[in-house]
C-alpha cells in the first residue's frame, strides 16, 4: 500500500492571522445582531416611538387684531359669537406672551360662551396618555366681561363636537401669563380639538367673564404613553 503525502495548505504561521480574522467577523456579526435587537425592542415595548407629536395649526393665535377676528387655522364653535384677537380691542392692552397677538374668549350672563376648534393634522389615539401646555391669563378690564373663566379642552370626530372632555383648568384669576401643563387620554380616537372659555367649576350661575390664551404647545405622548385605569386626566402646575 502506498501513501500520498498531503501538504497542508496553511502554514503554522498563518494560524494567528486566521484566528483574528474569524474573531473580527464574529464581533462584527454580534454588533449587527445587537443593534437589530435594540431596534426591535424599542418598537415593541416603547409606545412613545409609535406616536409622534401633534402640532396645532397657528398655536400662538397670530393674526390681525380686532373684535370678532378669528386666527387663521381656527374656526368659531359657538353660533353668533366669535372670539377676539388681542391686544387693542375692548380695552385689552396686555402684551402677548408669544408673537404679536393672542386669543380672547368671553362668557355671558345668558349662559353662552365662546369656543374655537380645528382639525388635527394627526388623530389623538385611544388609550394613549398625552401632554399639552398653554399660557393663560385674564384681563381685569374687558368691556364689562371681567370675571374669571376656566379653560376646557374637548376632543371629537366632527367640527366643534364635544365627545370627550380631555382637560379642564380652575378659574383663571391672575392677570399675568402663566403656563398650564395638562395630561389627558381618550377612550377613543379623536380627530378634532375644541377649546372653550367656560364658567368656573363649582359655580351654578352664569356671568360675564373672560380668559386669554397664547402659545399652545404641540400635543405629545407622555413618558408613560399608555393609559392605566388608575390614571385620570389631570392638570399639572
Amino acid at each position: 500500500m502506498s501513501y500520498k503525502k498531503i501538504t497542508p495548505s496553511l502554514k503554522v504561521a498563518d494560524y494567528p492571522a486566521l484566528y483574528f480574522k474569524n474573531l473580527q467577523s464574529l464581533v462584527f456579526d454580534y454588533d449587527i445582531i445587537k443593534k437589530i435587537s435594540i431596534i426591535i425592542f424599542l418598537f415593541q415595548f416603547s409606545p412613545i416611538c409609535s406616536f409622534s407629536q401633534i402640532q396645532l395649526t397657528n398655536s400662538s393665535f397670530e393674526g390681525k387684531p380686532g373684535p370678532g377676528n378669528i386666527p387663521k387655522g381656527w374656526h368659531t364653535c359657538q353660533a353668533g359669537s366669535t372670539p377676539d384677537l388681542l391686544p387693542g380691542a375692548w380695552y385689552v392692552n396686555k402684551t402677548a406672551k408669544d408673537g404679536d397677538t393672542y386669543l380672547g374668549l368671553i362668557s355671558r350672563k345668558d349662559g353662552t360662551y365662546e369656543a374655537v376648534g380645528q382639525l388635527l393634522p394627526a388623530p389623538i389615539k385611544a388609550k394613549v396618555c398625552y401632554s399639552f401646555s398653554i399660557y393663560l391669563s385674564r384681563s381685569l378690564s374687558y368691556a364689562g366681561y371681567d370675571w374669571p373663566l376656566s379653560l376646557r379642552i374637548w376632543g371629537g370626530n366632527k367640527i366643534c363636537s364635544r365627545d370627550v372632555l380631555l382637560a379642564e383648568t380652575p378659574a383663571i384669576e391672575h392677570n399675568d401669563w402663566r403656563r398650564y401643563d395638562l395630561e389627558f387620554f381618550s377612550p377613543t380616537n379623536l380627530s378634532y380639538l375644541t377649546i372653550e372659555g367656560y364658567f368656573a367649576p363649582g359655580l351654578y350661575f352664569h356671568y360675564n367673564g373672560n380668559i386669554l390664551l397664547d402659545q399652545a404647545s404641540p400635543i405629545i405622548p407622555c413618558k408613560r404613553a399608555f393609559h392605566s385605569e388608575k390614571t385620570q386626566n389631570q392638570i399639572i402646575f
